[in-house]
């Protein structure tokens, strides 16, 4: 049961993780922080990808502890190989 659970909740790990992304520039739109982010000698785009790399390095390392503890705790088969293509 575990396994069949386990690719959903990582799904809406990730998604959420960068949901949040949106909601945070969303908030600081509302708030007028990114008028003051024009004034610096960051563009646009800088912000937005340090921003999507920002949570990409924190959900990450949650993905991998989230599947260490499917397999040792609720010793879920393997996964697979993600690295080789099953074309």
């Amino acid at each position: 049961m575990v396994a069949f659970y386990l690719g959903s909740v990582l799904a809406f790990n990730v998604m959420g993780s960068f949901w949040g992304l949106s909601a945070t520039l969303v908030t600081f739109r509302e708030q007028g922080i990114l008028r003051r982010f024009h004034v610096a000698p960051v563009t646009a785009s800088d912000l937005l990808a340090s921003s999507i790399v920002a949570n990409y390095v924190l959900t990450m390392p949650m993905v991998a502890v989230e599947l260490f503890l499917a397999r040792v705790i609720f010793h879920v088969p393997s996964l697979g190989d993600p690295f080789r293509c099953s074309c």
